[in-house]
């Protein structure tokens, strides 16, 4: 009898110090896994095992709808996860890593500070085809899963409005000490090269595409330079005219003094 009272005694004592890791107060903080909460519902995991579970919430089939580890990191059942680090995951697939809200910033994206960081984001289509790409590097793909340049398109742009920076225009074509070349030796330079100087050829266009900044430029200074040839055609036109009404003034002036006439 003594034994059985005993037994019972150490079992009362067992039960009420494992129940002490709980508190469930009529009014106050609620603990799990805690006698000393220190919020509404405090849960704190039962082991230090990083990997162990300190919430889990299963629907009737038991599959897991909500899971909060150790660590930090919680799921919803097995399509969304963040991590202890801050990254988001749907199906094994990055969408945003350690996302900041602050004054003036809306979002901010960051990656981990390694070289195996893998690509940003992927937009893809119906059939699984990545689109769209922002890779590691931080260069957006339009049209391309390999941008090579902060923003790389594939495909037509409709813009209503684009500004391009400038580091200056050739505005020096006008300036007294410019050389001017005569259109003998542009007329040269065409025959040699079948194109026109400082302007990229056909072939080096295919190759190496076109830089709309400079390009700009290069037509600008070109337009300049034709606006010379023709101010300076037009002085020449005006000097023959001028020679001309001159002739034709003489040439009355002589056949009234001779008397003769065509």
């Amino acid at each position: 009898m003594k034994k059985l009272l005993l037994s019972a005694v150490i079992a009362s004592v067992s039960f009420f110090a494992y129940a002490q890791t709980n508190t469930f107060p009529a009014s106050g903080d609620v603990g799990i896994g805690t006698t000393a909460p220190t919020s509404t519902l405090s849960v704190k995991g039962a082991t230090a095992d990083a990997s162990a579970n300190s919430l889990n919430v299963q629907n009737s089939s038991s599959a897991h709808l909500f899971t909060l580890r150790n660590d930090g990191e919680f799921s919803f059942g097995t399509k969304l996860t963040m991590d202890q680090n801050g990254y988001i995951t749907s199906n094994g697939r990055l969408i945003i890593a350690n996302a900041v809200s602050s004054t003036n910033v809306v979002l901010t994206v960051k990656g981990a500070a390694t070289a195996q960081l893998n690509d940003l984001q992927e937009w893809q289509n119906g059939s699984g085809s990545v689109l769209d790409k922002v890779d590691k590097n931080g260069n957006v793909g339009i049209g391309t899963t390999t941008p090579q340049y902060p923003l790389d398109v594939y495909g037509t742009i409709h813009s209503k409005q684009v500004n391009v920076d400038l580091s200056g225009t050739p505005d020096y074509v006008f300036d007294k000490d410019y050389h001017l070349p005569t259109l003998a030796e542009t007329e040269t330079y065409i025959n040699q090269n079948h194109h026109l100087a400082e302007i990229p050829s056909a072939d080096e266009v295919a190759k190496n595409g076109l830089n709309l900044g400079e390009m700009n430029k290069l037509l600008l200074k070109k337009v300049e330079e034709l606006t010379l040839y023709l101010i300076e055609k037009d002085k020449k036109e005006k000097e023959q005219d001028a020679r001309i009404n001159k002739l034709e003034d003489e040439i009355k002036n002589l056949v009234k003094k001779t008397g003769t006439s065509n």
